[in-house]
């Protein structure tokens, strides 16, 4: 299988990060010169966006949590997601709790880069640590972000974490994880993990380049 993706991104750290967990083979594909709006690559994704995983049959699917859901059902050991019905959707909570509200006002910072002091900017700083707060509520405390082992919540929640503290650092302001017991310890041990600690330096080391123009 095939996945177009670039190491920075979230979502396709996301996918990335299952695919090793498991020992999927992915091989990774940037995306094409012509553009995400391309029509060579609208005919991969309608939506123009990354990630998109390709079959070897050629049937192609988008969206991270679609992907890593369908690599669960087709390689179902190890699993990703616990046995239990309750810890499942526990599990289930965590990865959509950080997308829905810290996900989406990070993303809208980009807008203000250039305009740091922008009121808006500082209103979406506000809603993060509040999303933030809301992942520390229902985060597990037990090693991994729902249990003792690494689970889809995990691949969801690492790369997000990482661009909390990024976009932080581009605004020039320290980051708030700190703050919240749970996340801060989570977050430490995410450094040294065999799987995750490569791939947030994957993530770091690709934004590097694309800021130096390489």
């Amino acid at each position: 299988m095939k996945l177009y993706a670039v190491a920075r991104s979230p979502f396709g750290a996301r996918v990335e990060a299952a695919a090793i967990l498991k020992g999927i083979p992915l091989e990774i594909l940037p995306p094409p010169a012509e553009g995400l709006k391309s029509p060579a690559y609208l005919a991969v994704n309608p939506m123009g966006r990354l990630p998109t995983l390709v079959l070897d049959d050629g049937r192609t699917l988008p969206e991270s949590e679609v992907i890593v859901e369908y690599l669960e059902q087709m390689f179902p050991e190890p699993a990703l997601l616990p046995a239990a019905p309750w810890d499942r959707a526990r599990t289930r909570l965590i990865g959509r709790v950080a997308e829905l509200y810290v996900m989406g006002p990070l993303f809208g910072l980009f807008r203000h880069l250039a305009a740091p002091a922008d009121p808006a900017a500082e209103a979406l700083f506000v809603d993060i640590e509040r999303g933030l707060g809301h992942v520390e509520a229902v985060l597990g405390g037990q090693g991994f972000a729902w249990g003792d082992a690494p689970t889809l919540a995990d691949c969801a929640l690492a790369p997000f974490l990482f661009w909390v503290k990024e976009l932080h650092r581009m605004f020039a302001r320290p980051s708030p994880i700190g703050s919240f017991p749970k996340l801060a310890s989570y977050d430490a041990g995410l450094q040294t993990h065999p799987v995750f600690g490569p791939l947030l330096a994957a993530m770091a080391e690709d934004l590097a380049a694309l800021r130096a123009g390489r």
